[in-house]
């Protein structure tokens, strides 16, 4: 009983797919597409010169091409369990091939003198068949790279398998129905690739998780993916550019993640249940071309000002299928590292800005961002391997409020800053600069009168003292330095200039000894602060305290 009950929905999703389309249609540098959805025997397509006839009550969908192909979805509607059919008109005399639910169910016949041809199809499902004039070309069973592009259509024929196009193409004329073929099979991957010019770019059919990433899918005449029904699926960052619609779902596909991906032209044909239409904030969900979107908000409730690369609105389908997270332009990542502790850590770039002369030093991220007139953005993702505050900059200065806009999914930072487009250099800094600090004195006497305690700051990187803003300098997050005196010079005469500041002595002898409660040995104190853009830095320095009476090292201090 559910089986039947699915197979009912899922002819009414294949219905409602195609229901948006004229009953004849022909898009530029594609072939002429006319359709009919009825019960009955008797099924014509006249603009075509296309029937379908038989001794049964059958609800069909009927698709027919200009380019002698003919497809049907087609199950019983008298209680029968098989059909004879009739088909035409197609050439005369002329060999076809026909697919039942898959490449893989491949017939080949022959036409009579008139163009038709007479089968028995079964009527105990649902069955969807397809019929062209050339023969399905490739098959996959085992795991797969290419090494060069595929002129025609694949089939995947096993479970548990990698099909890696490795930035080559699959391409078809108008005689190829389906790009990529994957019926009744689980645990495959297709990845890194393009299609082009076939009649469905990818087709899935009871299948479970299934992964499709990194496709750029072009030019198909109906559909760039059909979830015909698929479970548990997940359709990532690719880029649907179609005639029709970019992504149709039968009412039997639930469970599915679809988000990060560009649907250009047409967008999705929908009829399933719940799936899940995006990856949370602030990760976001999917990009439509043709969906005018505000972006004045930012944060999980789109509530506080401040623009953030997300829609302001969710994209609404029905009640159990929202994209609550749309985005404001295509998703175009690219991928670099930058080192944090003497990691490497993996950073993606996604902007709408041309990105170049990417540098990665240590915790720091620059790059080239270019464009025309307009605003341009940078949404950088990066993991939570770092508490530190991230600082961004812009030609070296601070970028207008509010950006940088930082947030949060538990495990990754979402940077994201807006600016008006021109050449720019980028700059990101994942944790503070790295400073050498000396602190004086080396010994300091707890009860002493002494007024200060005075640190020399110095940079081992490309970056100048001269830059530091002295009133944000801190010693252990708790003493600001002293505004004068302060001054650059080379106190260690390395030849490498370093910022003196002062603090107060009384103050931080007092924190040690009675805050800290330490009254002798080893202390390390801290200096941190930033540059006049706002960049971050810190290092510290180990020194010894000593209370008068105290022995250290076996020398006795008495004042």
């Amino acid at each position: 009983m559910t089986s039947t009950i699915l197979i009912v929905l899922l002819m009414g999703t294949l219905a409602f797919t195609i229901s948006g389309l004229p009953r004849s249609t022909a898009a530029e540098d594609s072939p002429s597409i006319e359709e009919l959805d009825a019960i009955g025997t008797y099924f014509e397509l006249p603009h075509l010169n296309v029937y379908v006839a038989t001794n049964a009550t059958v609800h069909i969908l009927l698709r027919a091409f200009s380019c002698e192909m003919i497809s049907y979805h087609i199950e019983d509607a008298s209680g029968a369990l098989c059909t004879q059919i009739t088909f035409g008109y197609l050439k005369p005399c002329t060999i076809y091939y026909m697919y039942e639910d898959s490449l893989v169910n491949e017939t080949a016949f022959t036409t009579d003198d008139v163009g038709a041809y007479t089968y028995t199809q079964d009527l105990s499902m649902l069955h969807q068949v397809f019929i062209q004039p050339v023969c399905s070309t490739e098959v996959i069973d085992r795991d797969t790279t290419l090494q060069s592009d595929i002129y025609g259509d694949v089939a995947i024929i096993a479970s548990n398998i990698v099909f890696d196009l490795n930035g080559h193409s699959i391409f078809a004329t108008e005689t190829y129905w389906i790009g990529i073929d994957v019926v009744r099979r689980s645990n495959v991957t297709i990845k890194n690739g393009c299609l082009r010019h076939h009649g469905i770019g990818i087709y899935m059919g009871y299948c479970t998780n299934v992964t499709v990433r990194n496709m750029t899918i072009s030019s198909s005449w109906l559909d760039d993916i059909e979830m015909s029904t698929a479970w548990n699926s997940s359709i990532v960052e690719n880029t649907l550019n179609t005639r029709y619609y970019s992504l149709t779902c039968g009412w039997g596909s639930k469970g599915n993640k679809i988000y990060h991906n560009n649907f250009i032209g047409y967008d999705v044909a929908w009829g399933g249940n719940a799936n899940t239409w995006d990856d949370g904030y602030p990760s976001g969900g999917n990009y439509r071309s043709r969906v005018m979107q505000a972006d004045l908000y930012n944060g999980p409730n789109q509530d506080i000002l401040g623009s953030d690369g997300i829609g302001d609105s969710p994209y609404v389908f029905n009640p159990d299928n929202i994209d609550h997270y749309p985005l404001m332009n295509p998703w175009t990542p690219m991928e670099t590292v930058v080192k944090i502790g003497g990691i490497n850590e993996p950073v993606t770039i996604v902007s709408n800005t041309t990105i170049g002369q990417i540098v990665a030093t240590k915790n720091t991220l620059k790059l080239n961002s270019s464009g025309l007139a307009g605003h341009g953005y940078i949404n950088l993702i990066f993991p939570m391997v770092n508490t530190t505050n991230i600082k961004v900059t812009i030609d070296n200065q601070k970028p207008a409020s509010p950006f940088p806009i930082i947030s949060t999914n538990g495990t990754h930072y979402f940077i994201y800053v807006e600016f008006a487009l021109s050449t720019h250099i980028v700059t990101i800094q994942f944790a503070p600069i790295t400073a050498t600090v000396d602190i004086d004195p080396d010994v300091l006497n707890l009860k002493s009168d002494g007024e200060v305690i005075t640190g020399y700051i110095e940079f081992t990187e490309e970056y100048d003292v001269n830059d530091i803003t002295v009133s944000t300098v801190m010693l252990n997050g708790t003493f600001p330095a002293a505004l004068k005196p302060s001054e650059v010079g080379d106190h260690d005469g390395n030849g490498v200039p370093d910022l003196m500041v002062k603090f107060n002595r009384t103050e931080v002898s007092r924190y040690i000894r009675d805050v800290q409660n330490i009254q002798y040995g080893f202390v390390t104190l801290a200096i941190r602060g930033e540059l006049n853009n706002g960049m971050a830095f810190e290092g510290s320095d180990t020194i010894t305290v000593i209370m008068p009476g105290n022995v250290v090292g076996g020398h006795a201090y008495l004042s």
